[in-house]
């Protein structure tokens, strides 16, 4: 479902587009604390302003505007399926309750090191692997879809840690997004060098539901010198610069808090 132009406060507010966002709404309503069904009447007003802002708060957005773009960041939270949140958020919280994180920990810990660096042996270990190719299903991810966040989680989780926004693993989009909330993973500064074990992403558009960016682990394959290993069409492998070469591309960090 999508729509023709934008949903949103001083915006064109088609009713036809209104309908959309509002019945995309009702269908992730679990996912907001507190929110309450709209009335599908495709007449934009208050409660669907406040609905709209409600969901961009709980996608972790810093300061949620209440407005749907064409092709932005909250039309395609949207437009995922609301049953894959679902299976995700059990499956996540699961890895939560496994990776044995802890708030005391630093970033420099040497549990957290640690898992940084086991973060990066299982990267490097699927290299040429063709379980997250675009044909081939794996887990909740069906046959012919996008798998680079798929890899990413799954490396994360083997490696026993976890990344989880809103009970469920984050799209490439929320990695790559300054205003996202990722617990446990710092995001790097500008100018900071990546480093083994860190999450790259960079955001795309036009994706709708079939991707909202790239992502994948920056990783040392042996030789002391950085690259990147991600999930493509065919197999998993190394781009040199793919990330990067990208000046859109943003870094995380496990800190384990």
């Amino acid at each position: 479902m999508s729509i023709t132009s934008a949903v949103g406060m001083g915006r064109a507010n088609k009713p036809q587009d209104v309908g959309a966002i509002q019945k995309l709404l009702n269908g992730h309503i679990r996912r907001v604390p507190g929110a309450t069904p709209l009335k599908e009447d495709r007449l934009f007003g208050g409660q669907t302003a406040s609905a709209i802002k409600g969901f961009q708060k709980a996608m972790g957005m810093g300061a949620p505007d209440g407005v749907v773009d064409v092709g932005g960041r909250t039309l395609q939270t949207l437009q995922q399926r609301p049953e894959v949140f679902r299976m995700e958020t059990r499956t996540n919280r699961s890895a939560l309750s496994q990776s044995g994180t802890s708030a005391g920990n630093s970033e420099g810990s040497a549990a957290n090191l640690d898992r940084r660096t086991r973060i990066n042996r299982v990267a490097v270990m699927h290299n040429n692997s063709k379980a997250w190719a675009f044909a081939v299903a794996k887990g909740d991810f069906a046959a012919n879809t996008n798998k680079c966040n798929k890899f990413v989680i799954d490396v994360i989780r083997e490696a026993g840690a976890a990344a989880v926004v809103m009970g469920r693993q984050p799209l490439a989009a929320e990695w790559a997004h300054p205003g996202t909330r990722i617990p446990g993973w710092r995001l790097i500064d500008q100018g900071e060098a990546p480093q083994a074990g860190d999450v790259a992403a960079y955001a795309l558009s036009g994706g709708g539901a079939r991707y909202s960016g790239h992502t994948g682990l920056i990783v040392d394959l042996g030789s002391g010198q950085l690259t990147n290993m991600s999930a493509h069409e065919d197999s998993v492998y190394p781009i040199a610069g793919q990330f990067e070469n990208n000046p859109a591309t943003r870094y995380r960090r496990y800190t384990g808090e």
